[in-house]
């Protein structure tokens, strides 16, 4: 995964969107300023851009990953293919209760996603023997959507999925089943984190435009009290091209499911993002 070099976290005061501070925007992403938090990996045989959706100032990002983006580069043994761009960091506090959220779009050109493993979007902090490793992702697996914890020790749970290696030295992560993967459609996903080191207090709840998918629990969901970065990506393990669309990337402090302040969003972003 690539290493962010730009160590600030982006401040977005958004009380218009996201009501009070008790549960205010810390890292906020939408492209309508038409450029990168800081610039996908380099040297893709495809280039990232955002694109603008036709007669609206909509931006979206699109990240594409081809069969010769693999080797040291991009992070990778071939076959394995990336795209990526750094979103955003936090610092780590046990405890917290953090709510991510991402837009996402296959468009039907895709064929890394159809029947493979792939990655779309990925938090990392650094680990006991790495400088990183990665705390959770939402890949896809055989027409799947799932999100995915691979801390050890992960408990025997109704889905473990296997990636042969796609998220580093642990086979076997818990993970959630997202449903189907449905190509040009956008959906949007809300992944709501309480941030632990002991697996009997950190949690990970999903929903699918505005439908929960369960919990994962049992596992810790940080590595180390340090900070964690948000990515999002193209990785296919079998090197064939894949494309994603993102779009409002996203962390704020405090859940998604407590009650809500006077004037607190005003929005529905549970909403699946359209045209």
């Amino acid at each position: 995964m690539q290493r962010a070099t730009l160590r600030v976290v982006l401040i977005a005061l958004a009380l218009g969107l996201w009501g009070s501070l008790a549960w205010a925007t810390t890292i906020s992403w939408d492209f309508e300023n038409g450029g990168w938090p800081s610039g996908p990996i380099c040297c893709n045989a495809v280039p990232s851009v955002v694109n603008a959706t036709g007669g609206n100032p909509d931006h979206y990002a699109r990240l594409t990953a081809s069969p010769t983006d693999c080797g040291p580069t991009f992070f990778t043994t071939c076959p394995r293919i990336r795209a990526e761009a750094w979103i955003g960091q936090i610092n780590d506090v046990v405890g917290e209760t953090r709510t991510y959220k991402i837009d996402l779009r296959f468009p039907s050109a895709n064929q890394a996603v159809t029947g493979h493993d792939s990655l779309v979007w990925q938090m990392v902090n650094p680990g006991p023997n790495s400088p990183e490793l990665r705390t959770s992702w939402i890949g896809t697996q055989n027409g799947r959507i799932y999100i995915a914890n691979p801390i050890q020790p992960v408990p025997h749970t109704p889905l473990e999925v296997n990636l042969g290696g796609i998220q580093g030295p642990f086979p076997t992560v818990q993970a959630l089943d997202l449903g189907p993967l449905v190509f040009d459609e956008w959906h949007t996903y809300v992944i709501e984190m309480v941030e632990a080191m002991l697996p009997n207090t950190g949690t990970i709840k999903a929903w699918r435009d505005g439908v929960p998918f369960g919990t994962i629990a049992g596992q810790a969901t940080i590595r180390s009290v340090n900070y964690t970065e948000i990515y999002i990506d193209v990785v296919s393990d079998n090197g064939v091209k894949g494309i994603v669309d993102f779009d409002n990337a996203s962390l704020a402090t405090g859940g998604w499911e407590s009650p809500p302040m006077a004037g607190e969003r005003t929005r529905n972003y549970f909403a699946p993002k359209t045209e």
